[in-house]
């Protein structure tokens, strides 16, 4: 991973860790790519988005510093892996069915909170002729700028759900929320999303939301109150577990 997520507080500290998993009934974190991404075969550390690269997009860090937390995390690449209790967190590429989500997020919700998180950077691996002048670590990546991805406005529980990229100058001095608040890795590239049903978490200088979660009445008081929001007892679907996008 790279150190570009800057000296800001980072989001990753044990109270946000806590509150992914306040749900009780999330034992284990279950971090997959989707299954597009192929059999298993593949070398992990291959650049990509998921967890097992340890490039600039990769999320191989996080899972290292969960386990290190304390808590148990299961990388898994196969569909066995929506049906298990615990949180999911799905961290689809940009050129993926929105089928292929809404069928995971679908699978899922009966066992677990689930968190989306959407991708950003278009990322590609370091040439063999650039090698020998950049000298990367295995599964480092090139970054050729940021695109919102096309298929979040068609995820079947999210609705209407519009993501884009701006300048922080839109943005404000960064972003808040959960009681942290930090600066931008890369404040030409900030994509806030827009939701009728999105309740915000994390939003940018401009109230704009980052983080949020699906407002269909599976949020329990605990996330209610970390949005700022009354919770509803008499709305409350306790038979599902909610849904967290991550923009």
């Amino acid at each position: 991973m790279s150190g570009a997520v800057g000296t800001a507080s980072s989001p990753f500290t044990r109270r946000g860790v806590l509150f992914l998993v306040l749900f009780g009934a999330a034992a284990f974190l279950s971090l997959i790519w989707m299954i597009g991404n192929g059999d298993g075969s593949r070398e992990d550390n291959d650049g990509g988005a998921h967890v097992g690269g340890m490039g600039l997009t990769g999320f191989s860090a996080l899972a290292s510093l969960l386990e290190k937390q304390g808590y148990a995390v299961q990388r898994s690449r196969n569909e066995g892996a929506f049906a298990r209790p615990g949180l999911l967190v799905l961290t689809p590429p940009q050129f993926v069915s929105a089928e292929e989500i809404s069928k995971a997020i679908g699978k899922h919700r009966a066992d677990g909170p689930t968190l989306l998180v959407l991708p950003k950077w278009m990322a590609f691996q370091v040439p063999p002729l650039l090698k020998n002048k950049l000298k990367p670590k295995p599964g480092w990546v090139l970054l050729d700028g940021a695109d919102a991805p096309m298929w979040a406005n068609d995820i079947d529980p999210l609705g209407d759900l519009d993501v884009l990229q701006s300048k922080a100058d839109a943005a404000g001095s960064g972003w808040s929320g959960l009681g942290y608040s930090g600066g931008f890795p890369d404040p030409k590239h900030v994509q806030p999303m827009f939701g009728d049903s999105i309740i915000p978490l994390v939003s940018d200088g401009v109230d704009r939301p980052l983080v949020g979660y699906l407002d269909d009445g599976t949020a329990n008081s605990d996330l209610s109150d970390a949005a700022g929001v009354p919770f509803d007892e008499d709305e409350f679907e306790e038979y599902e577990y909610p849904l967290i996008v991550v923009s």
